[in-house]
């Protein structure tokens, strides 16, 4: 009986024991997501700013390049 009383301890005792290494690990592996979820968001939003400022330029090289066939036109008139 004695024994078994102790068996039943010392197996509640390494379970509680696993269970707290479990928990710290739990939480050690929580606070890692929570650092890579705001590096993603950061990367996200810096991936939206690059790709606003590229559509951006583009269209400023689009009408650039429009002012310079108007301007090459025009000047081709004047030499005429």
């Amino acid at each position: 009986m004695v024994l078994a009383l102790g068996s039943t301890v010392i197996v509640k005792y390494a379970a509680t024991v696993r269970t707290i290494r479990q928990r710290e690990k739990l939480v050690e592996v929580e606070s890692e997501l929570r650092t890579h979820r705001g590096k993603l968001k950061a990367a996200q939003n810096l991936r939206g700013v690059l790709t606003r400022e590229l559509s951006q330029t583009q269209r400023q090289k689009k009408a650039l390049d429009k002012k310079t066939k108007h301007d090459e036109n025009e000047l081709t008139s004047l030499n005429r």
